[in-house]
């Protein structure tokens, strides 16, 4: 402890084993600087009131402060600043008891260790003499960093180095770099586990991020500096030209090379992705196969995965925007082409909408498949389930749905004759091209029966739409069909030869082989004992 002849008065602390206050006499008695610990939070700016109080808590004096909490929550102030005269002499009468707290903004105490007890001592109230220099005290603690920067940083006896911690700027400008790297570098100024408390700027004195790195055509490397080293540097951007093969993520913005940003591996490897440095969930393998789900992809792109979808568009399906589904796809309506592991290959449409094939997405479609299922090949509009506008080839053709051969006609007569499958019909002479409903015996101009009839449904049907080979009734030719037949010329057998009746649209037994020459349209393959029925036929036109 130690003492200064002030002006007015001196006022000293009473404890300073607690090694919380540093203070000493000032020029101006009547202001006591502090240097507290405290409970405050770290880095920030607070509030605070300090006060002077008596033995039992009474406020004797009390000032208001906005105080820096340093790094280590300690907090500097200087008591009766904030007044005109600072502390008042009354404050302290000799051999009384005084204790200073810091209380914040809600009343309570942030000293570490308790309020702090002072004692006053005896002063004049007009100065004397000034006594001799006293001796110089211990060490103070270390106080804030200051302003300031580095300009001269030498290897060699006495220079010990360490880290350094910046909580403000430090400016390195590039000349001091080049001349005092070596040096800084065997003095160990910068070595492992660098701390840096505030942004860091390369080529910027402004930087907005915890590193800004800001130079034209100037690369930034993390691992070795020179791209020289297999498999060393991590991450370059700027013009990689000098790095070979052995950088991971580059970006290039030169105008030597071409522009952009890469993902690269050196040769031979692989680029991964992980999760939680887990097992691979992506991999590109050297050659430039991808494989999802697999290490060896054997193709471009290999998806390997149980009841995983693969989905190109709408992941979810919501709308009519999913190109692509591959693996379990219900609850999916609008995907185009789609796989379930369980059910097969599907192509959909959405509801309405049509499936094209197209070359080279110009002309009309090559195939269609329109709502409802029918196909077209070479026409937009089919109106069958099959419609081929053009030529048809094949090796065998095997038709399941009927059992003759049968070509559309026009029948005469429609208006006054009552016209159904089964019936007889006869060369209209009257009209080109065109039938009528047979009702002569042994009828020479006899063609065929209208087919349909007994269930048997037509077979194959021919036709040439708006000429005369065009009509709304088919007629078979050949093949077997249903005939109606009147058995009251006779009775029919399986095998009998079967001729026009004279009853309308019915067929009968040829007993007149003179009369039936030529008039014979099929042979009967069950019989009729009497009266009218259908008989089935096996057309052959004689």
């Amino acid at each position: 402890m130690f003492s200064r002849r002030t002006n007015r008065f001196a006022v000293f602390p009473a404890v300073v084993l607690l090694g919380l206050l540093a203070l000493h006499a000032q020029e101006t008695s009547r202001q006591i600087p502090f240097n507290l610990a405290t409970s405050l939070p770290a880095e920030t700016t607070q509030a605070v009131t300090v006060q002077l109080q008596e033995s039992d808590g009474a406020v004797a004096f009390s000032e208001a402060h906005t105080v820096s909490v340093g790094a280590d929550s300690r907090i500097s102030f200087v008591f009766g600043s904030q007044t005109g005269t600072g502390l008042d002499p009354a404050h302290f009468p000799s051999g009384a008891s005084r204790f200073v707290d810091v209380l914040d903004g809600g009343g309570a105490s942030v000293l570490v260790d308790g309020r702090i007890p002072l004692t006053a001592m005896p002063f004049a109230l007009s100065p004397g003499p000034e006594g001799p220099q006293g001796p110089p005290g211990p060490q103070g603690p270390p106080g804030p960093p200051g302003a300031g920067s580095v300009t001269q940083v030498d290897s060699g006896a006495g220079l010990t180095g360490g880290p350094i911690t910046v909580t403000g700027t430090l400016s390195l400008d590039e000349p001091f770099l080049n001349v005092r790297y070596a040096q800084m570098a065997a003095a160990n100024v910068f070595v492992p586990n660098q701390i840096f408390n505030a942004n860091v700027g390369i080529g910027t004195p402004t930087p907005n991020a915890r590193l800004a790195v800001r130079a034209n055509g100037i690369d930034v490397l993390v691992g070795d500096p020179g791209c020289g080293g297999p498999f060393t540097a991590a991450i370059g951007f700027g013009s990689m030209l000098d790095c070979g093969a052995n950088f991971a993520l580059g970006g290039d913005r030169s105008a030597t090379s071409s522009n952009g940003t890469y993902i690269n591996r050196p040769a031979g490897g692989q680029i991964a992705f992980r999760e939680a440095n887990g097992p691979n969930q992506m991999v590109i393998r050297s050659g430039g196969n991808i494989g999802i789900g697999t290490d060896a992809p054997t193709s471009r792109l290999a998806v390997r995965g149980a009841n995983i979808d693969v989905l190109i568009g709408d992941a979810g399906c919501g709308g009519p925007t999913a190109a692509v589904g591959f693996g379990v796809m219900s609850g999916c309506s609008n995907f185009a082409l789609g796989g379930n592991t369980t059910q097969g290959t599907f192509i959909n449409r959405p509801l309405g909408q049509q499936i094209s094939f197209r070359e080279n997405n110009a002309g009309v479609d090559q195939m269609r498949i329109n709502p409802g299922g029918n196909v077209g090949i070479g026409t937009d509009t089919p109106t069958a389930r099959l419609d081929v506008a053009g030529t048809a080839k094949m090796r065998v053709l095997e038709i399941v749905g009927g059992a003759d051969l049968s070509e559309k006609f026009e029948v005469s007569g429609v208006e006054s004759n009552r016209i159904e499958p089964g019936m007889v019909v006869s060369i209209d002479p009257a009209g080109m091209g065109r039938l009528v409903i047979s009702s002569a015996a042994y009828d020479r101009r006899a063609l065929g029966v209208i087919s349909g009839a007994g269930g048997l449904r037509t077979g194959m049907l021919m036709g040439q739409t708006g000429t005369a080979a065009d009509g709304a009734y088919p007629v078979a030719l050949t093949g077997r069909v249903y005939v109606w037949a009147d058995a009251s010329e006779g009775a029919i057998e399986p095998g009998d030869m079967l001729t026009t009746a004279s009853t309308p649209g019915h067929a009968m037994k040829g007993t007149d082989p003179t009369r039936a020459q030529g008039a014979v349209i099929g042979k009967a393959m069950t019989g009729l004992a009497q009266g009218r029925g259908l008989v089935l036929m096996l057309v052959t036109l004689q």
